[in-house]
């Protein structure tokens, strides 16, 4: 029996999205929340972090909780305990009949002999992966915990900047406003914003400060970003920051609205993921990492 391709699968998944034009990243993130699992309420991180929601929004669930057949059944059990169902009496509240389950994975790291280095050890990567489905495909209860922003939208702007702040002073970055472009200096870690008061609302402020944000990761993180306008690198590093901006924007309840000349990168994403099965992989690696730097750039561990 042939192995499965999962890479392959999740290439061809989010390119018949982008061939269709659709923009998984644009469709309100931030009404989800951090998607996590259901049975441990663990958050998901990594490529999941970024995989996930790409699935929900391309699906047009309105869940953030997963879980593999074996957590939804444990929450069917609970369901059925709580409703008071016994014996005959009990439903089947798991996943429902036809469902498509979603590839999801993890890293695991192993320290071996190194071969070309007697008496020395190296350390050796592989992806486990699992299978995961969306509250939405369970005979359960909508999910009632999702984010409901209530908090003015100013308010919302005002613990966005605080927290951009927080990580521009931790990783010597400079934020100047000023001129009619935005852009991100890699040379000289620098990030121009027009002035506030240029813009036509708080969103596109808020998204527009998002995207050079992500960019300005990819010096420490050594993304690549020697590409020119119109070839594969240059594209790679706009997805990086497409995905990335949508995701630290929903963190504080603020949709994403791609750029104007999005349409000019989607034929350069189209070939890279159907030549390259690893292409996703890379990618949604990249955007949770830069999501976790810019987020978590206040944090006092590691």
């Amino acid at each position: 029996m042939a192995k499965k391709n999962y890479e392959k699968e999740l290439s061809d998944y989010l390119c018949d999205a982008l061939s269709k034009g659709e923009i998984p990243w644009e469709r309100g993130w931030e009404i989800l929340g951090p998607h996590y699992n259901v049975s441990s309420g663990r958050k998901y991180r990594g490529n999941n972090q970024v995989l996930l929601p790409l699935y929900a929004s391309i699906e047009g669930w309105d869940s953030s909780q997963w879980g593999t057949f074996k957590n939804w059944t444990e929450q069917s059990d609970k369901h059925n305990a709580a409703l008071g169902l016994e014996g005959s009496d009990r439903q089947w509240f798991g996943v429902q009949k036809g469902s498509s389950s979603k590839a999801v994975f993890f890293w695991n790291i192993k320290e071996v002999d190194d071969r070309d280095n007697p008496g020395e050890k190296k350390k050796i990567f592989w992806k486990k992966w699992f299978w995961v489905f969306n509250r939405e495909q369970t005979g359960l209860p909508p999910q009632t915990d999702a984010l409901e922003h209530d908090i003015p939208e100013d308010e919302r702007e005002k613990a966005f900047n605080a927290a951009m702040d927080v990580f521009a002073e931790a990783t010597d970055l400079t934020i100047k406003y000023g001129g009619d472009k935005a852009s991100y200096n890699h040379a000289q870690h620098i990030v121009n914003l027009p002035k506030p008061e240029r813009f036509k609302s708080i969103e596109e402020r808020v998204n527009t400060k998002a995207h050079e944000l992500i960019h300005s990761t990819g010096k420490a993180l050594k993304r690549d970003m020697s590409g020119c306008f119109g070839d594969k690198k240059y594209a790679q590093e706009e997805l990086v920051a497409e995905m990335g901006a949508a995701l630290v924007c929903a963190q504080f309840g603020f949709d994403y609205t791609s750029r104007n000349n999005l349409a000019a990168y989607i034929n350069s994403w189209l070939k890279a993921l159907g030549g390259d099965q690893n292409y996703i992989v890379k990618v949604t690696g990249d955007v949770g990492k830069a999501v976790r730097r810019i987020l978590e750039a206040g944090d006092e561990e590691e």
